[in-house]
């Protein structure tokens, strides 16, 4: 099975919109049997955006924002790791390596200090030793 590891960015292409969504992997194999991550949005999505990453911030090897970016908290997941990695398998999914440690940090600090973050996702990562 593909390793979804902590900071795989994944990008979801959305054919209809002309656009693409990002997501960002949070969690890794040792914090259990499911996946958390958060997408990344325009800043302008967002009422209080909050981090903000600004146009040119280079996120990955692979990818660097076109515009100010954030996080939407409010539609962070939580899914199987079986699902999300059949939905790479299947080309639902591309991956884009790994985000900066940096970004990591920050994403999963904010995650839990953010009000928008679902209950469900707040509780099963407010345990894990990151």
């Amino acid at each position: 099975m593909l390793e979804l590891l902590p900071g795989l960015l994944l990008q979801v292409p959305i054919a209809n919109e002309g656009t693409d969504h990002y997501w960002v992997v949070l969690t890794g194999p040792k914090d259990g049997d499911e996946v958390v991550f958060v997408m990344l949005t325009d800043a302008r999505n967002v009422l209080n955006p909050n981090p903000v990453l600004p146009q040119g911030t280079q996120i990955s090897q692979l990818l660097r924002l076109r515009k100010q970016t954030t996080v939407n908290y409010a539609r962070s997941r939580r899914a199987p790791r079986s699902q999300v990695a059949s939905l790479i398998r299947n080309g639902s999914l591309e991956t884009l390596g790994q985000c900066t440690q940096e970004l990591l940090e920050l994403l999963r600090s904010a995650l839990l200090d953010s009000p928008d973050t679902p209950d469900d996702v707040y509780d099963l990562c407010l345990g894990l030793d990151w």
